[in-house]
């Protein structure tokens, strides 16, 4: 590696500060830059190791000048070459959108009917795998809802649990309060029976709504297929809907009159 020098901090400094001054700067010149900076990094890193290592060395000032002079080179030089040229991401020079592949793991999902995917030809089928994960759709996962009927499976709240429980305070109490030495009073009676029933209330249960409907679909091949749904209100699907199966989700309504034209136009 080069020796650090003065000449190129100087560089560094004049392209940081005037990056206007140059036009079209050698590649030669960058590369100067670059090994300029590693070896201003690892003077630094040597520097601090020895004032770490020892900071009452009569030498201290003066490697600890030399620290601040190195962070500041380094800093002007970072500087200057965050104007290097870089390599265009894109095939095709200057041009500011990448029109490279698409990670896997970036890709979304495109539904397709196995039909639609057949008729596209070659390239098209290409330029869609190219950006999207393509999932071939069976006719068998989707179709329109074609009867939807809703039971009504909701449970009312119980009290018996509470009411045993004043019963048995209250009793307990009597029991007690008659005995040979005991005093009874109808105050206490009452917080026995108020006591006895808020323990008995753990043993009963809220209310529960749930409604289950029961969809009849007829899928595009012909078949027709039932699912249930349960939800906590009575809100159901309209018939015709077009639904995917077995989840019964109608994000994408688009399925069932899914065309060529659609599919080109959508993830082409």
């Amino acid at each position: 590696m080069r020796r650090y020098g003065m000449a190129g901090w100087c560089w560094a400094v004049c392209l940081g500060l005037c990056p206007v001054a140059w036009a079209a700067p050698p590649a030669r010149m960058w590369e100067g830059l670059e090994n300029q900076l590693e070896d201003a990094v690892a003077r630094r890193a040597l520097l601090r190791a020895r004032l770490t290592a020892d900071p009452t060395a009569a030498d201290a000032d003066l490697l600890g000048s030399e620290i601040l002079a190195l962070n500041q080179s380094v800093r002007q030089t970072e500087r200057a070459l965050s104007y290097a040229p870089t390599v265009p991401v894109s095939a095709e020079p200057f041009d500011p959108v990448y029109r490279g592949p698409v990670p896997e793991s970036a890709k979304r999902v495109a539904r397709i009917k196995p039909a639609i995917w057949a008729g596209l030809t070659e390239d098209e089928r290409l330029a869609i795998a190219a950006k999207w994960r393509v999932e071939l759709l069976h006719a068998g996962r989707y179709g329109w809802i074609a009867d939807a009927q809703t039971v009504d499976e909701s449970t009312p709240g119980t009290s018996g649990g509470a009411y045993t429980g004043a019963m048995l305070g209250q009793a307990a109490y009597i029991d007690r309060a008659f005995r040979p030495g005991n005093n009874y009073s109808a105050g206490v009676q009452v917080l026995a029976g108020v006591l006895g029933a808020v323990a008995g209330s753990a043993m009963d249960r809220p209310p529960t709504r749930s409604f289950r409907t029961r969809y009849h679909v007829r899928t595009e091949d012909g078949s027709m297929v039932v699912e249930d749904q349960s939800r906590s209100d009575a809100f159901r699907m309209p018939l015709s809907t077009c639904v995917e199966l077995p989840s019964l989700s109608d994000s994408d309504p688009s399925l069932c009159s899914q065309t060529i034209e659609m599919v080109r136009s959508k993830y082409l």
